[in-house]
């Protein structure tokens, strides 16, 4: 993203406001969006934020690189730090639905920045959005994915579909919390399968390219916080064994592992 990145923002979303569902804009039109930050008026079209708290979040620098090797085509359009990171953890560890509303629609928007499409659909060959499964046993307990929660926010704003039967956690691992490099790796060997209904959508795919059909062939992991990389490594593994013929990694932010009031944050991201 070129220039300053909370107005471009800013301007997608007001500008994409308008094609949502007319479900979603009558229901702001009842009910007027207010800043999930501030308590303020929002500004933005049907997001509950305003402009200057979205100026004021942690945009990361699409330079800047990682000490730790992450999967390709990875975008992470804010650094893991406040209020980015206590309203990721309000949905993750409370319930509260709201950030992944909001946070969706960023991620969504920064997307479309990033792709050149300001208005204009979602971004060329996207095939479908598919959020990091959980385990059967964690998402009982939880009660939701978060990944999916904030995939569903951002398919709504991009006009692409979730698929969440395509990629199953086939097994329970240990919170990667206390593990580190190789130990994190070996952890989530065999953690996610893909689907025969991915398979099958692989197989039609193929058909259709050797006919000479051209269609949609990249697929976006959806996350909430890129840590190692671990994780959506793994995952992204088992997409393309099934036949994904290219994966993006996108989530909403990235740790950035920095001395002192930041490593508690760290610490609570990794905690999946």
């Amino acid at each position: 993203m070129q220039g300053d990145p909370g107005s471009t923002i800013a301007e997608w979303l007001r500008e994409r406001s308008g094609a949502l569902s007319w479900r979603t804009r009558i229901g702001y039109a009842l009910l007027p969006p207010r800043c999930v930050l501030c308590g303020g008026e929002g500004d933005l079209g049907a997001v509950d934020l305003c402009g200057c708290c979205l100026a004021t979040l942690p945009f990361a620098d699409p330079a800047a690189g990682r000490s730790a090797p992450v999967p390709r085509a990875t975008f992470a359009p804010f650094i893991y730090r406040d209020p980015v990171g206590s309203g990721l953890r309000a949905l993750k560890f409370h319930g509260d639905l709201r950030p992944a509303r909001v946070f969706g629609a960023l991620l969504a928007a920064s997307v479309g920045v990033a792709a050149g499409s300001a208005g204009h659909g979602p971004p060329a060959r996207i095939l479908a959005l598919v959020p990091v499964p959980l385990h059967r046993g964690r998402h009982a307990e939880r009660g939701f994915n978060q990944a999916e929660a904030i995939a569903r926010q951002a398919g709504r704003w991009l006009g692409l579909p979730v698929r969440t039967r395509w990629l199953q956690r086939a097994r329970a691992t240990r919170p990667q919390t206390a593990l580190r490099g190789a130990e994190r790796r070996r952890n989530l060997v065999d953690a996610f399968h893909a689907t025969p209904a991915l398979r099958a959508v692989m197989a039609a795919q193929r058909s259709d390219a050797s006919a000479g059909l051209r269609s949609a062939s990249r697929v976006a992991l959806i996350d909430d916080v890129l840590t190692t990389g671990a994780t959506v490594a793994a995952a992204r593994a088992a997409l393309v064994e099934a036949g994904v013929p290219a994966v993006e990694v996108w989530t909403v932010a990235r740790t950035q592992p920095r001395r002192g009031e930041d490593d508690a944050a760290d610490q609570a991201a990794r905690n999946a």
